[in-house]
């Protein structure tokens, strides 16, 4: 699967489940990596308490 990059397109996926690789760009480009906690066992879990 490709994925064009259209100007203010936003992609979501499991990158765990997803093969994928970034390709080089031509232009400039921003990302957001973020991790998402299906049963987080509190905060001290979260910061190490």
């Amino acid at each position: 699967l490709r994925i064009a990059p259209i100007r203010n397109r936003m992609v979501f996926f499991r990158s765990d489940t997803v093969w994928h690789e970034v390709l080089p760009a031509h232009a400039p480009r921003k990302s957001l990596t973020g991790w998402l906690l299906y049963r987080p066992s509190g905060v001290g879990a979260v910061i190490g308490a």
